[in-house]
């Protein structure tokens, strides 16, 4: 409530010492009818040039316009000084000077709404990708992928679909060993090559950690099996020696499978049967896919 209070009490203030109270008027443009010219109260504008002067002077002190913010603020101060000058070259001027000047402030102030409403619109993208993606990956994140497949089991009619899980082989012991660093290059380059061996529609997403999942949809489940063993045969060939990723050693994956006719409903059914498969995989030395049924 207190922040109303200057909305109500300025504009009454700013009437009261306006031209409608003869006491209080500021007589800033003497209008002369008989030749049509205006004279501009001088010192007026000489107060307005010194103040924005030295606005201009306190902004670029005292933020070294370190952010994009200041500068911009900084631009429209500078076009405010430079129009008062302009008007303050001659005791007499015509409205031709008036309006270059005006369009002088104008031009600038549209320029800098222009510029933040641009990086108002950048940040909302940045923002909604973020929502929805991993940062170091640049892949799609737990949500999205939980969303996904909720999304589809709630469609009318739900077709063949397949969930995988997939994990890297002692990720824990390169992160220990190498340090994170390379444990994040070892993320990205899994992620890459899994990429390179999906389908460009399927759904790839990081759960958690070095624990993957992919949602496949209008395939069987021989197709199915195809693409896991595809991306597992491609993570250990494409992480060899003198490999491209510049990864310290072979990597390997563990995939578990779950694949639906479209039968179950249950999103806890499939995670959970997803996370069996991928248990049993890495119980069997990892570098393996399991598929389970539903």
């Amino acid at each position: 409530m207190l922040a109303l209070i200057p909305f109500l009490v300025f504009p009454l203030l700013a009437h009261n010492l306006s031209s409608y109270n003869a006491d209080y008027s500021l007589y800033v443009v003497d209008y002369c009818p008989d030749n049509h010219t205006a004279t501009w109260g001088i010192n007026y504008t000489k107060i307005l040039v010194c103040l924005w002067a030295f606005l201009l002077f306190f902004i670029i002190m005292r933020t070294r316009l370190a952010s994009e913010l200041w500068p911009l603020i900084a631009l429209l101060c500078l076009a405010s000084l430079c129009c008062n000058l302009l008007l303050l070259t001659l005791d007499e001027y015509n409205y031709t000077i008036w309006y270059i000047s005006r369009g002088i402030e104008v031009s600038s102030k549209l320029f800098v709404v222009s510029f933040l409403i641009y990086n108002i619109f950048q940040e909302l993208q940045l923002s909604s990708k973020l929502a929805v993606h991993d940062v170091l990956t640049n892949i799609y994140n737990r949500r999205y992928f939980f969303n996904s497949v909720e999304s589809l089991l709630s469609r009318p009619v739900v077709k063949d679909f397949c969930v995988m899980l997939v994990d890297i082989n002692q990720f824990k012991r390169i992160n220990a060993q190498w340090g994170h660093r390379v444990g994040d290059k070892v993320l990205v380059s899994i992620v890459d090559i899994i990429q390179q061996s999906i389908r460009p529609d399927d759904i790839l997403a990081r759960l958690e950690g070095e624990v993957f999942g992919l949602l496949f949809t209008e395939l069987n489940s021989a197709q199915a099996k195809i693409i896991a063993e595809r991306m597992r045969k491609n993570v250990e060939l494409l992480t060899g020696f003198s490999n491209r990723y510049d990864v310290p050693e072979q990597m390997t994956i563990s995939i578990g499978t779950v694949f639906s006719t479209g039968d179950t409903r249950n999103i806890s059914l499939v995670m959970t049967e997803a996370d069996k498969a991928l248990r049993e995989a890495k119980s069997e030395g990892g570098n393996k896919v399991i598929i389970h049924h539903i």
